[in-house]
């Protein structure tokens, strides 16, 4: 059934995370950098004209 499978996906996640737990921290700084860069890339392009 869907739902079994749903949850069996969110325990493999947690296990996962509990295993690593550092894994979280790199995903949301690599998500600032991503928001950073592409902040960056509009200034730059603003710049160019």
């Amino acid at each position: 059934d869907l739902d079994g499978e749903r949850f069996q996906g969110r325990s493999k996640l947690l296990d996962y995370v509990r295993e690593h737990p550092d894994t979280l921290e790199k995903l949301a700084v690599s998500l600032e950098n991503k928001d950073m860069s592409t902040a960056d890339a509009v200034e730059d392009t603003d710049d160019g004209e």
